[in-house]
């Protein structure tokens, strides 16, 4: 019977394996692009974290900001179709 605290290593191995290898332009560009889209939506200023996981055949995004507050919008935008 294995310890906890070995299955626990290699849970975390197998976790930190299975993030996706981007390079830091590609992390870098990804979190310029969030923090302007974020940013008409939401007001903050810490910036945010990415983490990039491949979970079999898909790949899993986790973005993590604190917002001091929602901004408010006067109307909503409509769709000419």
């Amino acid at each position: 019977m294995r310890n906890k605290k070995t299955e626990l290593e290699r849970m975390k191995r197998l976790l930190e394996s299975d993030r996706v290898t981007t390079g830091d332009t590609f992390k870098e560009l990804l979190q310029t692009d969030l923090i302007k889209l974020l940013g008409d939506y939401f007001e903050f200023n810490n910036g945010i974290t990415t983490e990039i996981y491949k979970n079999n055949d898909k790949i899993s995004v986790q973005i993590t900001f604190f917002a001091d507050r929602i901004k408010s919008f006067g109307y909503a935008p409509t769709t000419n179709e």
